[in-house]
């Protein structure tokens, strides 16, 4: 039987060297690999800071309470102003609901977008994925919702939809961190299938 403690731990052990002295580090998202990867290795006595892509209050509010009780140094930012942030900032950490066997991930929504505007400035993209997240099913399986409700802003009403994620191609991850190291794409199928022979 898998140890989940175990497992998160072994991959906040293997997270820790992609935190270095002098990183700028975009988060976007809380995750649980990178909610105690982060606060590990300011203990641990890295000097880093954190970019804080400004998501729904409640989102965003954990993140920071995370990064202010541990003393971590960051900045809060609208998810549109990262464009003029490229020249300082060293890598993007995510976190994925599941990597289906057709490859894509499944994400956050605004996680797309982000993910999109770091590849095309060479920002490194790192994945942090629990093996019990790939999945044996394609992305056309996931169970993606649009949500649509009606809104009004100065006497306009409309109809605002989102989706409860996004849908990110794998190729675009530089590096994918597993409780077992660092895997390359090529190794994840066989990942997957270590997970079903248990």
């Amino acid at each position: 039987k898998r140890d989940l403690k175990s497992d998160l731990n072994d991959l906040v052990t293997s997270g820790m060297e992609w935190i270095n002295d002098g990183d700028f580090v975009v988060i976007h998202s809380i995750e649980e690999n990178i909610e105690h990867l982060i606060p590990e290795a300011k203990k641990r006595g890295a000097n880093f800071k954190i970019l804080v892509l400004k998501q729904d209050i409640l989102t965003t509010g954990k993140i920071l309470n995370i990064l202010i009780n541990n003393q971590i140094d960051f900045e809060v930012i609208p998810e549109y102003d990262l464009v003029h942030y490229f020249d300082k900032i060293t890598k993007l950490f995510i976190g994925t609901q599941a990597l289906t066997n057709d490859n894509y991930l499944i994400c956050d929504p605004g996680t797309s977008n982000i993910v999109s505007e770091c590849h095309i400035h060479n920002i490194p993209i790192v994945l942090f994925l629990k093996t019990l997240k790939l999945s044996h099913h394609p992305v056309t399986d996931q169970n993606i919702r649009k949500n649509s409700f009606q809104d009004e802003h100065d006497g306009v009403e409309y109809s605002f939809s989102i989706h409860s994620n996004d849908i990110i191609k794998l190729e675009l991850i530089s590096h994918i961190i597993t409780e077992k190291g660092e895997v390359t794409k090529d190794e994840v199928d066989i990942l997957r299938e270590q997970v079903v022979a248990g």
